[in-house]
């Protein structure tokens, strides 16, 4: 999937002018954690966090005595380096850079235009519904030769049960020599299915209940 399908397209933003006021506004009517700051053509010139705002006011400051701070120019506590992605950059690319700067949010630009945004709610929202989790479904684990060439027949299999096949994903298994097809079907009873599979002898390893309580004494 790419990135310009899942993005928020609707920025909530701030100005060169706006303040701390602003912001700590904003965070609070808007429920969001992260505010780009734009010019007048909409360049991205830099970002603020609700920590940004909560490092320069701790609750020292939140007294007439340091009213000041709230009238603080925006420009002067926005992060200006950071981290920025495209709208035709995979989602799964995305993942990985958050994972590895540790980021909570990603602006998407475009010729330094700000197109978008993404957070880690978004990615997984996204996740969920790549997977079909959030459909009443069944997800089925199964043991295969790491050549994936039993993939079309058990396909085959599920289709013969009249059974839609939602999402298909492979992680790797202990052994080198195999993979797990993490398969999630329409379906809430998958009993016949998986017995279908045992009569096949395909290694099922989940939904571990059903083939402990159904097939453990087979």
């Amino acid at each position: 999937m790419l990135v310009e399908k899942m993005m928020s397209k609707d920025v909530i933003v701030l100005s060169l002018d706006s303040t701390v006021s602003d912001a700590i506004l904003l965070f609070d009517m808007k429920k969001i954690k992260h505010l780009p700051v734009v010019d007048s053509e909409n360049n991205l010139i830099g970002i603020i966090t609700d920590k940004d705002i909560k490092d320069v006011c701790p609750s020292i400051f939140c007294n007439k005595n340091h009213t000041e701070i709230f009238e603080t120019k925006i420009t002067n506590i926005m992060q200006k380096t950071f981290e920025v992605g495209h709208q035709l950059d995979f989602v799964e690319d995305v993942a990985e850079l958050f994972l590895e700067k540790k980021l909570t949010c990603l602006p998407i630009v475009k010729q330094g235009k700000l197109m978008g945004i993404i957070t880690e709610t978004d990615l997984l929202q996204t996740l969920v519904k790549l997977t079909g989790a959030h459909k009443p479904s069944t997800q089925l684990e199964i043991k295969v030769q790491n050549n994936l060439n039993d993939l079309p027949h058990i396909i085959s299999l599920l289709h013969s049960h009249c059974t839609e096949v939602i999402s298909i994903l492979t992680y790797p298994d202990t052994d080198i020599n195999y993979k797990i097809l993490s398969i999630r079907i329409n379906t809430m009873n998958p009993i016949e299915i998986l017995s279908s599979l045992k009569s096949n002898s395909y290694n099922v390893l989940t939904p571990s209940e059903l083939i402990e309580g159904r097939f453990e004494h087979d």
